[in-house]
């Protein structure tokens, strides 16, 4: 081998090995939402101190990170656990097991994350606890829920949720305290009142979603977090970037549509049923549910007043394109402010529009084809909201 030849294969060798290149190979490719709601697809490289950065058509970008509001996994990853999963009145997700604590204190849940180690839990700081994997938490009554394993359901006033767990419930008027062991307990609900998040916030693909004081992620493949969950629990382990699904950055400038629900819904006095939208997947990281619309419909949502900013791809599914053929329609107060025909030849359309009153209306109206497989799925549907 030449000299020449053989200096270029060690070069490559040292390129394959260095850390950044690594990363780039197992990070994944994320969007980057950034002002305006502008959203491109990046591939993460770092972030550290106030800065983001990517790499983007072979060139490395450093993006300030004040100007960033979120970072979206491109590839939905499978957030299914085999474990538990603790979900605070704010939102936090804690998949775990309940932790086994001589000393337990009175109002509150021993919880062991995989990584944070033990949580102390205040029962007024919980949403919702599915203590057996797999099962369903209980709709919402007037006051506690607990369901048992065989699908039995006790409504009162959960005192507490070590073991056996116990329940006030109303008997002829009279409260009676029934204990129940926890083996026997699928899932619990709890009235709380929501509240809402203050800090970054990050989700991971094993389901936990995690607020976080400062974040950085390093050319070494690791994400280093600093969070207020972890001065209760054990040391965390490392947790690699390969695991971090989404990062909301500013909290308060993005709001999923998702998260609203019309305040009213139309259609055409020869639509017998009217299918609401529907949100496709929940869970779904930053709330940025997909919302799936079925024409002809009019859907009206009441808006915060400090929207400024709405932005969307509209997609007709393909089993549908076939016949699809509708006019969609976007108005803010009533006055129009976007509208495309789409149909086979326009199948999806890219909308991002400014925002100036108190009400969001979007309608598909019935085209050539009639009513016939009229629909359209809003992906990552999100508004913009005014930094203070």
């Amino acid at each position: 081998m030449t000299l020449p030849r053989l200096l270029f294969t060690y070069c490559l060798c040292l390129l394959a090995f260095h850390p950044a290149t690594l990363l780039r190979a197992d990070s994944g490719d994320y969007l980057l939402i950034q002002d305006e709601l502008r959203i491109q697809h990046i591939r993460l490289v770092e972030i550290r101190g106030d800065s983001l950065v990517h790499l983007k058509d072979g060139l490395w970008i450093t993006v300030d990170l004040n100007e960033c509001i979120a970072i979206l996994h491109t590839k939905k990853k499978s957030s299914r656990s085999v474990e538990g999963v603790l979900v605070l009145t704010d939102g936090q997700r804690f998949p775990g097991v309940p932790a086994s604590v001589f000393d337990q204190t009175d109002g509150e849940l021993n919880w062991n994350h995989r990584w944070l180690g033990r949580l102390d839990i205040p029962l007024d700081d919980i949403q919702s606890v599915v203590f057996q994997p797999g099962a369903t938490v209980p709709e919402p009554g007037d006051g506690d829920v607990l369901r048992l394993v065989n699908g039995d359901r006790f409504d009162g006033f959960i005192v507490s949720l070590h073991d056996p767990v116990e329940i006030e419930v109303d008997n002829d008027g009279e409260r009676q305290l029934t204990e129940v062991p926890r083996s026997n307990v699928a899932s619990v609900r709890m009235v709380s009142r929501p509240r809402k998040g203050t800090s970054r916030r990050v989700w991971f693909d094993n389901g936990t979603v995690l607020d976080v004081d400062t974040i950085e992620v390093g050319d070494d493949g690791f994400v280093q977090l600093n969070s207020t969950w972890l001065s209760t629990g054990t040391k965390p382990i490392p947790v690699k970037l390969a695991e971090l699904d989404s990062i909301l950055l500013d909290p308060d400038r993005l709001l999923a549509l998702a998260t609203l629900e019309p305040s009213r819904v139309e259609g055409p006095a020869s639509r017998y049923t009217l299918t609401r939208p529907e949100r496709l997947n929940p869970d779904a990281a930053l709330n940025l549910s997909a919302i799936e619309f079925r024409g002809p419909i009019l859907a009206r949502y009441s808006l915060p007043p400090d929207c400024r900013r709405f932005a969307t791809r509209a997609t007709i599914p393909p089993d549908s394109r076939h016949w699809a053929d509708f006019d969609l329609i976007i108005r803010i107060n009533d006055d129009e402010v976007f509208k495309t025909r789409m149909n086979s030849e326009n199948p999806s359309v890219e909308i991002n529009i400014p925002l100036d009153g108190v009400e969001l209306t979007i309608e598909l109206t019935e085209g050539g084809h009639g009513p016939i497989q009229d629909h359209v799925i809003f992906e990552y549907p999100m508004l913009l909201l005014q930094r203070d």
